[in-house]
């Protein structure tokens, strides 16, 4: 599996729960409440905008300012809803922790990518 100082960002911790997936069963390396709506703004071709496909859209680009989008009710319940979602760390989630690195892990890609090129 992973070697040390091995270029696979993820741990090995991790990497050995992603099978349990597989088998339909919840992962629980390292679950926190799902960030998807905190963070991923989708604009889909008719306007809509996502944070997560599970949800209705948060509002559309054609007659709202993103601004007005982001910071708007709908978002913030949505938000919410995300936040609490029974479907993150199962098969049917797209948008789980292992799709998205932490502002710490995005840190320490960093550090490394600047390590190598030393």
């Amino acid at each position: 599996m992973k070697r040390e100082k091995s270029i696979i960002e993820t741990s090995a911790e991790k990497l050995l729960s992603i099978s349990t997936l597989f088998k339909g069963k919840i992962s629980s390396s390292s679950l926190a409440p799902c960030r998807v709506g905190m963070r991923d703004y989708h604009i889909f071709p008719d306007g809509d905008v996502f944070v997560c496909t599970t949800y209705p859209p948060i509002g559309n680009v054609l007659n709202q300012s993103a601004y007005d989008i982001w910071n708007g009710m709908l978002a913030k319940g949505i938000r919410k809803k995300t936040i609490e979602c029974v479907d993150f760390g199962t098969q049917r989630c797209a948008s789980s922790c292992f799709d998205h690195r932490t502002p710490t892990q995005e840190i320490k890609r960093a550090m490394l990518i600047i390590r190598q090129k030393m």
